[in-house]
C-alpha cells in the first residue's frame, strides 16, 4: 500500500509538473490567443486536480505512518 501510494504521488507530482512547463512555455504564432488562454485555462484546471489529488494522498500517506507505530505497539501485547 505503502508503495502504491509512493507511485501515485510521483505520478501526481510529475503530471503537475508537466502541467506548469506547458504552462510556462509558448510557442510564438503557432496558435491564436485564445487558443493559448483555452489550453493555458484548461491545464490551470489539471494543475489544480493534480494538486488536490497530491494533499489526498499526502493526508493519507501520513494517517499511514500515524497508525503504523500504534500497530507495531499493538502487537507487543497479544504475542
Amino acid at each position: 500500500m505503502f508503495d502504491s501510494m509512493c507511485s501515485d504521488l510521483a505520478g501526481i507530482k510529475k503530471a503537475a509538473e508537466e502541467a506548469k512547463t506547458c504552462l510556462v512555455v509558448t510557442h510564438p504564432g503557432s496558435e491564436t490567443i485564445s487558443n493559448q488562454e483555452k489550453g493555458a485555462a484548461d491545464l490551470s484546471e489539471q494543475l489544480s486536480q493534480a494538486n488536490e489529488q497530491l494533499s489526498v494522498k499526502t493526508n493519507e500517506l501520513e494517517n499511514y505512518c500515524r497508525r503504523a507505530p500504534q500497530s507495531t505497539d499493538t502487537r507487543k501485547y497479544f504475542f
